[in-house]
């Protein structure tokens, strides 16, 4: 859990990146400096699916959060369903 909050942390202080994040303009495989460890790299997508899969990091906390960051950013936040909200409920719909 601790390892899921801390990557979650690390994504959630790139809020122009959460704010502009459009799922069509992603790569899964995508690295940039730091390392594939470094959550705040620069990798385009979040990598935290293994973290709610297993249960280590709560669906609805990173709703949340995701949420606060547009609160800041409103109104110039991507919108569902190509934002990170959009994608979180597809991905826990099915």
């Amino acid at each position: 859990e601790g390892a899921a909050l801390r990557a979650m942390e690390a994504h959630l202080r790139r809020r122009d990146w959460i704010a502009s994040f459009e799922k069509p303009k992603t790569s899964p495989t995508e690295m940039l400096a730091g390392g594939p460890f470094d959550a705040g790299a620069g990798r385009s997508t979040t990598v935290l699916s293994p973290y709610l899969t297993f249960g280590c990091l709560s669906s609805r906390l990173l709703y949340e959060r995701v949420a606060a960051v547009y609160a800041e950013a409103a109104p110039r936040h991507s919108q569902p369903p190509v934002s990170l909200h959009g994608q979180l409920l597809w991905r826990e719909f099915y």
